[in-house]
């Protein structure tokens, strides 16, 4: 073991530092152009169209108007008087007005919005806290002091490495099925991963195996949860909001999660932590497998959906 290990947990809070303020300059090279204020709202394009031609129409009026005076005006062969030597004035176009924004309580008012926190608050109640539990416990069944660290970081790696090719793939399916039927694999998945690190507690090889569904379950959730709430949210303009609230309740259970496993793990052991994480997720499953409804997609993806069902079926 290193002599000064306080000088690698400062050295971390120093990389993560650097990299904070290398990632201000990707910030500032994104144009201003290629991001659109209405739709990041939530906001259709459908509603966007409404407002352009309202204001192409308003715009229109004024022209005919102005050109009708003009040529009044060229026709009008009466002598200057006092009134031609009045300053004129154009009436400019009106700005393009907002699309209306719904109140706060109508994107909660019909329900589907607080069955999702409710699932998304108890999915990570029992998400959270296992992969602390799991490293830890790694770590306590090696006896070479030099190999905990190394284990511990393969822990995180393996699911990891699995969550970037979960989400690969999710990516390219998530028009193509159901956006309930795609999520759900990350609410079956969890409880069932907690079981099993109860179950092997003292096989290694198996616990590390078991990070795989960590990255299924972890991966379908990232890609998911944000296609969900657009789809929650949208013709609103409260994505922001939503998004807000759902990462409030993703945190707050994480942290409960957390504590909840380590005084557990303390007093009654690991296995007794992993089966209560595990029974909390079967309580999430139950929560949204038979409450939350399959969210409407957009008009687009109802569109092209069976254009692909049906090159699925020729081929």
């Amino acid at each position: 073991m290193p002599s000064h290990p306080h000088l690698i947990c400062s050295a971390t809070f120093y990389c993560i530092f650097v990299m904070c303020l290398a990632s201000l300059p990707c910030i500032l090279l994104i144009p201003r152009t290629a991001i659109d204020d209405n739709l990041a709202r939530g906001f259709v394009p459908e509603q966007d169209k409404l407002t352009n031609s309202s204001h192409q129409a308003h715009t229109d009026t004024e022209h005919s108007r102005n050109s009708h005076h003009q040529s009044e005006s060229e026709d009008d062969l009466k002598p200057t008087t006092k009134r031609d030597h009045l300053p004129s004035f154009e009436l400019s176009s009106p700005p393009v007005a907002e699309p209306p924004t719904a109140s706060y309580w109508q994107v909660f008012a019909e329900g589907q919005m607080i069955v999702f926190c409710l699932s998304v608050f108890l999915f990570h109640l029992s998400n959270a806290g296992t992969l602390p539990l799991l490293t830890q416990l790694v770590g306590s069944r090696v006896e070479d002091e030099n190999k905990k660290i190394p284990l511990a970081v393969l822990v995180i790696l393996i699911g990891r490495i699995t969550t970037v090719i979960v989400n690969w793939i999710i990516a390219k399916k998530v028009h193509s099925f159901g956006r309930k039927s795609l999520l759900i694999i990350s609410f079956i998945v969890v409880p069932l991963r907690g079981c099993l690190c109860a179950i092997f507690e003292s096989e290694m090889g198996i616990l590390l195996a078991l990070q795989i569904l960590d990255g299924i379950g972890g991966g379908v959730y990232r890609v998911m949860h944000q296609v969900i709430i657009r789809d929650l949210s949208r013709g609103s303009g409260r994505f922001n909001v939503a998004l807000g609230v759902v990462m409030t309740c993703d945190m707050a259970s994480g942290a409960l999660s957390n504590l909840i496993g380590q005084v557990l793990a303390q007093n009654l052991g690991y296995s007794a932590a992993f089966t209560f994480l595990a029974v909390v997720g079967f309580v999430a499953l139950f929560v949204f497998g038979c409450f939350f409804k399959e969210p409407r997609p957009s008009e687009n993806e109802q569109e092209t959906r069976p254009l692909r069902q049906s090159r699925v079926g020729a081929s």
